[in-house]
């Protein structure tokens, strides 16, 4: 598990945490409370959501990432609420070094389809993970999952693909 997704998952369980012992203990309902919160959260987050936005950073309630054809692969991070990202790099134009991928979400899942040849490496954390990355199947609770192709290391071409969801479907196939 990568520092970043211990970090996000910790503070998580955390505030849950904290929460649940907070309406124990003086007996309040946070169902009544959540909902309103939310919807104003969701409402502030819609109205300021292009201010978020930076080159290479994208922001998702709902919604999924499509990347296949001829695409530039570049560093870029995805914030999803719910959805899925797919990632076929079997086209794509991947530049000298490391290019970094990161994908962040609360449920979704993540396809990525790779050519023989390509250097990746999956570093993917959450709650749940579901996931068959070259053909190996786990089923895993709070369980990191980390492989990388051989040769990675010294590879020129590398793309690093960190994704940290609540509930994750993680499928990656070489082709």
């Amino acid at each position: 598990m990568t520092k970043r997704g211990q970090i996000i998952l910790g503070s998580a369980l955390l505030v849950l945490g904290i929460f649940a012992l907070i309406g124990a203990v003086f007996h309040i309902d946070w169902g009544l409370l959540c909902w309103p919160a939310f919807l104003i959260l969701l409402g502030v987050w819609l109205l300021f959501r292009p201010r978020f936005e930076t080159a290479g950073t994208h922001l998702l309630l709902i919604g999924d990432v499509r990347r296949n054809g001829i695409w530039q692969v570049t560093n870029e991070t995805f914030w999803i609420g719910i959805g899925d990202v797919r990632l076929d790099f079997s086209q794509a134009e991947v530049p000298l070094g490391e290019t970094v991928i990161q994908i962040n979400g609360i449920i979704g899942g993540v396809r990525v389809s790779t050519p023989p040849g390509l250097a990746l490496a999956v570093s993917a954390s959450g709650f749940i993970i579901n996931s068959t990355v070259f053909d190996n199947h786990h089923d895993q609770f709070l369980t990191p999952v980390e492989t990388r192709t051989p040769g990675y290391e010294t590879a020129e071409r590398r793309v690093r693909l960190e994704t940290v969801y609540f509930i994750h479907d993680l499928k990656v196939r070489q082709e």
